[in-house]
């Protein structure tokens, strides 16, 4: 029988991504926000769903060989993660 999604606290969600794409020093060449949407993974068999969260980029003419940097932003703007790296 499948088992319900395990949801975090409200203050642990992720709501928005802020992305910035990088030159070689460091230099934000161009940033974007954009709020997430959240989907429970359908069709788990004997396991919990996972959840994931996505969201849509559009309007940025930055190769895609830029560096990026990726920050995960919460409740109130928390800051919950940051990642950076190529594509």
């Amino acid at each position: 029988m499948p088992q319900a999604a395990v949801h975090l606290p409200p203050e642990m969600e992720p709501r928005r991504v802020v992305v910035r794409w990088l030159d070689s020093s460091g230099r934000v060449l161009a940033e974007k926000s954009s709020e997430l949407q959240e989907m429970v993974e359908p069709w788990t068999e004997l396991r919990q769903p996972r959840i994931w969260y996505w969201t849509t980029i559009t309007g940025v003419d930055e190769g895609l060989a830029s560096d990026l940097a990726l920050s995960v932003m919460g409740k109130g703007n928390a800051l919950l993660g940051k990642l950076r790296g190529q594509l």
